[in-house]
Formats: C-alpha cells, structure tokens, sequence
C-alpha cells in the first residue's frame, strides 16, 4: 500500500514529514510556492500541484538537478478569471504545457 500525504506549507510538509519518518510517504506540496522555499520542495516532495510560471518552472527544474531528482507537476489554471487568484489564463494553458518540455526534470502527468 502507498501512501501519500499533501500540504500547502513547505514548514508544515517538513515537520510533519520528520514526525512520519518510519513511514514510507511520497508527499505532495499543494498551493502558491514562493521561490525562496524551491530548494526545500525539491528535496523531498514528489507533486507539486501549483505551477504557475516559467520562472518557477525553470528554478525547480535547476535545482532538481542539482538533487538528482525529478518532480511530477500539475499547472494552476485561473478558470474564474478573477485577478485575486493565481493560476495561468485557460488559454495560455497548452503553450504553457508545451513549453515544459525545457525542463526535463518536470514531469506532468497525462
């Protein structure tokens, strides 16, 4: 059986990860990431289910590198078009898919 974990807070995601460390976890981070926390996700999280932008495309996919490691992504996408939330407009959603394929450590699943 695998289990998974989620958080939406890197401090969060690491306590609780040292607290489950006898346990075999993959852990997904969920929300807004801000740059300066890239180099915590990538040491440990196999999801990271807000993507939003190349810059952080590029930051992850640098330091997954540097960790050997690869990062399963799924984009954020603003479908209310409201300019309080975060996500890419629907339409920019396939060029911004396509263009991905820059980083080869990020993996989007289907």
């Amino acid at each position: 059986m695998s289990r998974s974990c989620g958080e939406d807070e890197i401090q969060e995601a690491t306590a609780k990860r040292a607290a489950l460390s006898d346990l075999a976890v993959g852990w997904s981070i969920v929300g807004h990431l801000q740059t300066n926390k890239v180099k915590y996700l990538t040491r440990f999280a196999s999801e990271f289910h807000a993507l939003d932008s190349l810059r952080l495309a590029d930051l992850l996919n640098r330091r997954l590198e540097r960790e050997d490691r690869f990062l399963d992504v799924y984009v954020q996408v603003n479908t209310s078009s409201e300019h309080s939330k975060l996500g890419l407009d629907p339409d920019a959603l396939m060029p911004f898919v396509d263009t991905l394929e820059q980083f080869p450590r990020l993996k989007p699943p289907g």
